[in-house]
């Protein structure tokens, strides 16, 4: 009989971080405790249940965690809640609100105090206060190889992604104070839309 470990507390805890950091991710945690959706009694009820009246925004994957209790069990599925309905702004609105967020923390001093950033603020503004709905209305396949934009900030030429500059002014506002849930946010916005923005930027004509 081999020898049983059990553990307790914090253990559980740290041996987790260790299995994160090597690569363990929550799908990997429902495919182990998780059941069959399609032959347990209980996901198969739950499924019969939203399929009546779901406006299909809640989901029961193929494998699920069921939790057992006296008279029945909790079945987990995923609720989606788009970002309007979690009180975010669009991504016109996100952006604004963070090239506000510079104006007011640094004033009318960042263009002589550091004018590499007044630069790309301003680029930013004028990008999605000129060009809002294009980039709203993005869509399609982006092509495989997109060309670094070259920009001119104070002087200084900089070979880039817009969608990287923005990633990195997003760092910025998180690290000096702008709202974490927009910064978020627009994270997750760049990562659909990032390729699809530096595509249409080939196009589009900065003023």
């Amino acid at each position: 009989m081999k020898n049983q470990t059990t553990l307790i507390g914090n253990e559980r805890l740290d041996l987790l971080k260790v299995a994160v950091n090597a690569g363990l991710t929550f799908a990997d945690c429902q495919n182990h405790f998780g059941v069959d959706s399609s032959t347990n009694p209980f996901a198969k009820a739950a499924q019969a249940m939203y399929a009546e009246g779901s406006d299909n925004n809640i989901e029961i994957g193929e494998r699920v965690v069921i939790s057992r209790c006296e008279y029945g069990a909790f079945v987990e599925a995923r609720v989606f809640i788009r970002d309007f309905q979690a009180g975010l702004p669009d991504i016109v609105e996100l952006i604004d609100g963070l090239v506000r967020h510079f104006h007011t923390k640094f004033g009318p001093e960042l263009s002589q105090s550091c004018p590499v950033l007044h630069g790309k603020v301003a680029m930013l503004e004028d990008l999605f206060t000129n060009h809002g709905d294009e980039l709203e209305s993005l869509s399609g396949k982006a092509p495989e190889s997109i060309p670094k934009a070259r920009f001119v900030f104070a002087g200084i030429v900089e070979e880039n992604y817009t969608s990287e500059i923005i990633l990195n002014l997003v760092r910025m506002g998180e690290n000096s104070g702008f709202d974490l849930d927009q910064c978020e946010a627009i994270r997750n916005w760049l990562e659909h839309n990032a390729r699809l923005l530096d595509a249409q930027l080939r196009t589009v004509q900065m003023t």
